[in-house]
């Protein structure tokens, strides 16, 4: 996937903030994501329906 495709995810992401839905704007909340050798790359959520299913799962209030 390149850059250009991942547009089309990235907008309105759904996830639970302190037990709570909350809709965001993915691209107002970027998130830095370690990687093996060390290097950090910056990403953003996208609206997946794994937040419920995560959450349903394993009852966590924050995903």
């Amino acid at each position: 996937m390149t850059v250009g495709d991942s547009e089309g995810f990235i907008g309105g992401a759904l996830v639970r903030d302190g037990g709570q839905w909350v809709w965001i704007d993915a691209s107002q909340h970027p998130r830095n994501v370690q990687l093996t050798d060390g290097s950090t790359l910056e990403g953003l959520p996208m609206g997946l329906l794994d937040v419920p299913s995560l959450t349903a799962a394993t009852g966590s209030p924050n995903v």
